[in-house]
């Protein structure tokens, strides 16, 4: 299991100050622990370490790299903890174009701080966790190829345009084979190695039953 705490910090702009209380916050992370629970057969875990004092800085707070520069914490994890995440929550900022940013152990939500934004902090957990957008191309297959590219187009990720994280009960969430590979969930027998010509069976990323693997990397120049 990979275990990462999370602290809080409530951060009062020119807008005014989040409602951020202990209780509401629990709640929230229990159920992005349901929703991982759901993705990732309760491999990877979050607790809630602590609500920190409310902080009012003096400059702007924009990105979530601004969460770290205004309350001078570097997050630490306690022994048994993979890492530590430091969460600023501001009150929604119509200005700014996005709920939610994460990036390295900081996290910024620009919304409503309650377990019904819980889609917006599993997303931004993903990126803390390393995982970027799931998006999709779509080519066209007579000369010239034109491909149409749509950064939140994977509609099976959270990590893209999920439409199932809106559903309030159970709260569902879903990785592709890849995503699940790159955050250490996927056996290694679920991988496989596309090193010569052939055919290839996959599993359903997740199925329950079969033995077959769940990814494919296919190497394309020195890539796969």
């Amino acid at each position: 299991v990979r275990q990462f705490q999370g602290d809080v910090v409530p951060i009062t702009t020119s807008l005014g100050t989040p409602v951020v209380t202990q209780v509401e916050t629990q709640a929230l992370i229990d159920r992005v622990n349901a929703g991982m629970d759901d993705a990732t057969g309760g491999v990877i875990r979050f607790t809630l370490r602590s609500v920190l004092p409310t902080i009012t800085p003096g400059t702007p707070v924009t990105t979530s790299t601004d969460v770290g520069k205004v309350s001078g914490i570097t997050p630490k994890a306690d022994p048994g903890f993979e890492s530590a995440i430091l969460i600023g929550v501001i009150v929604k900022d119509q200005s700014l174009p996005f709920a939610g940013m994460a990036g390295g152990q900081y996290m910024l939500i620009n919304y409503a701080w309650d377990r019904m934004s819980s889609w917006i902090l599993t997303h931004e957990f993903g990126h803390n966790l390393g995982l970027l957008h799931a998006n999709s191309a779509t080519c066209t297959t007579a000369l010239p190829i034109v491909c149409e590219q749509l950064e939140y187009g994977d509609y099976s990720s959270f990590m893209g345009n999920y439409l199932n994280g809106y559903v309030s009960q159970p709260y569902i969430s879903r990785l592709s084979a890849t995503e699940l590979d790159k955050l250490r969930v996927l056996p290694a027998n679920k991988r496989s190695f596309a090193l010569e010509s052939g055919t290839y069976n996959l599993s359903p990323v997740y199925s329950t039953s079969g033995d077959f693997p769940k990814v494919l990397y296919i190497p394309i120049a020195n890539q796969y």
